[in-house]
């Protein structure tokens, strides 16, 4: 979307993340700071919030209080973790509205038929896959 937009001048490189710029996020692969950006979009302004959930909810909690919408990623390959559900259950508390986006879907041996099941026990919501991962095929 960035580089859609001409925010970045040339593509990242596979793993590569313009948010998760400290070098604690790069070892870890995953936000330690909340991070802000603005895209223009479409004539609309987005205003990206990046905030790390398992570890600093106080930071992630403060940029919701600004938000109308949120995108929660949550990797499939490591399970439903707290930090997933704590998200989902703020913004459904806050009234924001929101679409779980599931990453690392490339990964051999994931199983998003459990992911989804393990999903709708935890809260309560079905959700429903918008794109789905063929075997065999890239």
């Amino acid at each position: 979307m960035l580089y859609d937009e001409k925010v970045l001048t040339k593509q990242p490189l596979a793993g590569q993340s313009l948010l998760d710029s400290d070098p604690a996020e790069s070892s870890r692969h995953s936000s330690v700071f909340s991070h802000f950006l603005r895209v223009p979009h479409n004539d609309h302004l987005l205003e990206i919030a990046d905030t790390p959930w398992h570890d600093f909810q106080s930071d992630a909690n403060s940029a919701l209080d600004g938000s109308d919408a949120a995108v929660i990623v949550a990797s499939v390959c490591d399970g439903l973790k707290p930090g997933t559900i704590t998200s989902f259950k703020e913004c459904q508390e806050k009234k924001i509205k929101s679409i779980l986006c599931l990453s690392k879907m490339d990964r051999p041996f994931i199983d998003v038929d459990n992911f989804m099941d393990e999903f709708e026990a935890s809260l309560g919501v079905k959700p429903v896959p918008l794109q789905v991962r063929v075997d065999g095929e890239g």
